[in-house]
């Protein structure tokens, strides 16, 4: 098998174990291993340094793979962008960064930036048990539909609730293997364990398979948002360990997102603030669209006379915008214009840890969005440095 994956075999070539743990993990998934070894190959030959001794730093599968990998795909990003990169694992760059070091160094004939990489995904219990339904089921002739209760329709993000909830998940998969042998009598029958409900339908070939996947509650997206907050301030924070010389480098912090409960509209109301419009309501009466639209223009005209105490953050916003930022700034109406206004200040506003930051880059479904800061502390961006960075503001 190694053979046939030459890159991957290369780049783990200090790390066997965890060599033999992903092709044990992930020996069946062809699609998988073909994707990651044309990656590394990339990588290789586009003179990316360092990459081996960043693999020999994953020490767990479960934990640090995934983190690893969107490493990677962010480098690959960056790379085809027109950057040279090094990865920066610490204890290679201890002389240059003795604290704590960030995640990859970009560079171009315009530019030095460094890039730290985070990856969040939620816990997804219908991934983690999927295809251990599939492989219980293989000799019953059932479809099986699974109700998770609370404990498991709650998003887990960090990695110690994941592991929690992954033995929860198991517990119940046992729960579940131990009574199905037993189970008799007319279907539809439900097996009521811990944390699952599995209901039990007949299928229609002699081997079973999953059904529905349904939860006991709603997603809670503001509890997903502020995680991801806490994670980005988190990052931002290692700015200020850096050495004083490496401070008026540009700093992007990139996000790699697999959870599908947030995508860019919220990931821009996060960093820049909620916006609202002023609009009237469509009727077949004139006098009354006329009346509206009166009313409209007067809280309009007195939102543009009254900035400074209507707007939270006026005097930073106006601030930027003398810096050259206004262009952004009316794009994403935190200047008002279009009948539209900020009402609730994203974190580049509120949060001083954020003003390290010179942007956010955020990778999403194979999309890529990148959010400058127009807040942030002038040594480390400016408008036209945008440029020289080379990271489109939007990239499908």
């Amino acid at each position: 098998m190694k053979s046939e994956y030459p890159n991957l075999s290369w780049l783990f070539q200090s790390n066997s174990t965890i060599k033999k743990d992903i092709f044990r993990r992930y020996g069946s998934k062809v699609e998988f291993l073909t994707d990651l070894n044309n990656l590394i190959g990339e990588l290789r030959e586009s003179g990316c340094r360092n990459m081996i001794e960043r693999a020999s730093e994953v020490n767990e599968l479960e934990r640090d793979f995934n983190p690893f990998l969107a490493e990677f795909h962010m480098a690959e990003y960056l790379c085809k962008l027109g950057n040279s990169i090094r990865f920066l694992p610490l204890e290679l760059v201890k002389t240059e960064f003795p604290n704590t070091s960030p995640d990859i160094e970009c560079e171009n004939e315009n530019i030095r930036f460094f890039v730290e990489v985070t990856y969040v995904k939620n816990s997804d219990s219908t991934m983690l048990i999927i295809e251990d339904l599939r492989d219980i089921l293989k000799n019953y002739p059932y479809c099986v539909s699974i109700r998770f209760k609370e404990q498991l329709s709650l998003p887990r993000l960090p990695y110690q609730e994941k592991t929690i909830q992954g033995e929860l998940i198991k517990k119940s998969m046992d729960q579940f293997r131990l009574k199905l042998p037993e189970i008799s009598g007319a279907l539809p029958y439900q097996v009521n364990t811990d944390e699952i409900v599995f209901t039990i339908y007949p299928s229609n070939s002699n081997e079973g398979y999953p059904g529905f996947f349904t939860s006991s509650c709603e997603i809670p997206i503001d509890a997903i948002v502020d995680y991801i907050h806490h994670r980005l301030t988190e990052k931002a924070g290692k700015w200020c360990r850096f050495p004083p010389k490496f401070q008026d480098v540009p700093y992007i912090l990139a996000l790699h997102c697999d959870d599908n409960s947030i995508d860019n509209i919220e990931m821009e109301e996060l960093l820049y603030g909620r916006i609202i419009a002023l609009g009237i309501q469509s009727s077949d009466d004139l006098e009354f669209m006329h009346q509206q639209i009166i009313m409209r223009d007067r809280q309009w005209e007195n939102i543009n006379s009254n900035k400074a105490s209507l707007i939270s953050f006026w005097a930073e916003i106006e601030s930027a915008s003398n810096q050259g930022w206004e262009d952004l700034l009316r794009e994403k109406r935190l200047i008002p214009n279009d009948y539209q206004y900020l009402n609730t200040p994203g974190i580049y506003l509120t949060d001083p840890m954020m003003k390290n930051v010179s942007g956010v880059l955020f990778k999403i479904h194979n999309n890529f969005y990148f959010y400058p800061n127009p807040f942030s502390d002038p040594g480390i961006i400016d408008p036209d440095i945008i440029k020289d960075l080379r990271i489109p503001k939007e990239r499908l």
